[in-house]
């Protein structure tokens, strides 16, 4: 094998379950709030008035936001050079703060990198083995909220991606590869682990922007060009609408409650994979998602100690996959450690009904007329 293209969920699912690196910015002075201002949204998918919606929580909380003299305008003029030993301090106090990572987000940067690029080597020359990233590196045009925002991104999900990619590639050699290895981007183009590393948001959404190209070769070979494309995983269950063999894409994109600005294939998801764990939500509403049980420990019914209920613990007790021959047999599934997890969710919301011996039977709601399955 010559050549290997690899996507992969791991940045987005880094970002959405909130396991990213301990990270800090560096901004110039007065503008670390942009971040958490951020055009005055609130939650994305609620009204900002809505006041059971928790404030937005910013990935770098604002003690670690920190800030220096410096300052370039839009033609990229320099008024104010940068002051490098306020930056020195800005790494002693983050280095003491335990980050692990550093987003270098200055004014203006898309017009002249000067500064922000003196910044990033006084930061990697004195925090050695942390993970530094500037915005002009990673979305170097106008606009200073989704600049800084999708830098941040790429700061707190980078650590994880690089030992993942470094992990991938001493296996990958060890057992006897020699080809090329490149990463399916989330544009749905491809590049080398050495461009990736450092830009560690472009991988958000890779694995599923490879489905819409799939969708199109596979659409070629029955005259199809306008499709729709499913791709459903252990986090998101992602579809693509795809008009006369054009695969969209945007800058409009929010993973969570993350403003990512880079090019995406614009792809719709919901939190219905199937290790996404359901959960109920101030209101007394019924919520699948966005936080996943994942492979290890995963759902409930794999019986490898998670307890959280899934969408497959709900798929196994609705009949929707058999106990006995999940993945051809290979995984038994457990069906009581199923209804367990399902029950955490189906109490609180006084739903009736059980499951015995792999038979569903079903029971009345407390909403009249409706019947619901035993979960």
């Amino acid at each position: 094998m010559d050549l290997l293209i690899h996507g992969t969920t791991l940045a987005t699912n880094t970002l959405i379950n909130e396991s990213g690196a301990k990270t800090g910015m560096i901004t110039t002075k007065d503008f670390r709030d942009i971040i958490e201002i951020r055009r005055g949204y609130k939650n994305i998918r609620a009204s900002m008035y809505n006041v059971f919606v928790p404030p937005y929580r910013p990935l770098v909380p604002r003690h670690s936001r920190l800030e220096v003299e410096e300052r370039t305008v839009h033609s990229g003029e320099i008024l104010t050079p940068l002051n490098e030993p306020q930056v020195e301090q800005a790494i002693a106090k983050l280095k003491e703060k335990g980050v692990q990572s550093v987003a270098i987000c200055f004014l203006h940067s898309y017009a002249n990198p000067r500064n922000e690029e003196r910044a990033t080597e006084i930061a990697k020359a004195l925090f050695d083995g942390a993970y530094i990233t500037a915005s002009h590196e990673i979305l170097p045009v106008w606009r200073e909220f989704e600049r800084f925002s999708t830098t941040v991104v790429s700061a707190y999900v980078g650590p994880v991606v690089e030992r993942y990619l470094h992990a991938l590639e001493r296996r990958l050699k060890d057992s006897g590869f020699h080809g090329s290895l490149l990463l399916m981007l989330s544009s749905g183009l491809v590049e080398t682990v050495e461009y990736c590393v450092p830009r560690a948001v472009f991988l958000i959404g890779s694995g599923p922007a490879a489905a819409p190209s799939g969708a199109v070769y596979l659409g070629q070979g029955v005259d199809h060009q306008s499709l729709i494309s499913i791709d459903m995983g252990g986090t998101s269950f992602d579809v693509c609408l795809i008009r006369r063999g054009e695969i969209p894409t945007t800058t409009e994109s929010w993973v969570g409650d993350e403003r990512v600005a880079i090019k995406m294939v614009d792809i719709h998801s919901a939190g219905a994979g199937g290790g996404s764990i359901a959960w109920v939500d101030s209101l007394g509403l019924l919520r699948v998602g966005p936080h996943s049980a994942g492979a290890e420990p995963g759902p409930a019914c794999y019986g490898k100690g998670g307890e959280a209920p899934t969408v497959t613990d709900a798929d196994l007790l609705l009949g929707y996959v058999p106990a006995d021959f999940f993945l051809g047999g290979e995984i038994p599934l457990n069906v009581e450690r199923a209804t367990q997890a399902i029950k955490k969710v189906a109490d609180p919301l006084s739903r009736s009904g059980y499951l015995y011996h792999g038979e569903l039977l079903y029971g009345r709601s407390d909403h009249r007329g409706v019947n619901q399955a035993g979960i």
